[in-house]
């Protein structure tokens, strides 16, 4: 289990408008990410299970990952560019983009209340089929499908205890065990 690093954002996040994880991981465009409690989740990107917090207070995120086996435990650098790759920091300046959008209307009735909402760079197999299961189908189910096929068809990368500090438990998480997307 790798320590845990401050994932660095590119124009600053002090005020949330870059990025603020509730309105971004568990919000319907990705079904990979679980809440262990407010502010803080649990996903699979590629090969790597990801655990990551944001203070709200001051919006700083960070984060630790367990790689599989096909991965070094010191992969520290590819994450983070991972992270950065999903999350498009480089790409994109959302601060810049709600200034544009809040000249809509509607968005600039609901724009405040989603602050650092952005979309994710997903990876592309693996986001259209969650689209072809999402048909006719509800978040938890989707959810649970997904679960499903990572489990039938994916790598074993490890558990949420692979990534809890020492003597942290979460007694409402379940903590099955995690898998990357079929290739």
């Amino acid at each position: 289990m790798s320590k845990w690093t401050k994932l660095i954002v590119p124009r600053g996040n002090s005020s949330g408008q870059q990025l603020v994880l509730r309105n971004t991981l568990v919000n319907g465009q990705c079904f990979n990410w679980y809440p262990l409690q407010e502010h803080d989740y649990i996903g699979v990107l590629d090969k790597y299970l990801i655990r990551i917090k944001q203070d709200i207070d001051n919006f700083d995120i960070h984060y630790r990952y367990h790689a599989n086996e096909k991965a070094s435990e010191n992969d520290t650098h590819n994450v983070e560019a991972l992270l950065h790759d999903y999350f498009q920091f480089q790409d994109i300046d959302l601060e810049d983009l709600y200034k544009v959008w809040s000249k809509d209307k509607y968005f600039a009735s609901i724009g405040k209340y989603l602050p650092g909402l952005r979309i994710l760079r997903q990876n592309t197999w693996e986001c259209t089929i969650s689209f072809l299961v999402s048909q006719n189908n509800n978040i938890k189910r989707i959810t649970q499908c997904l679960r499903k096929i990572r489990a039938k068809y994916g790598s074993k990368i490890g558990n949420a205890t692979s990534v809890l500090d020492e003597g942290e438990e979460f007694e409402d998480f379940d903590t099955h065990e995690f898998y990357s997307f079929p290739t």
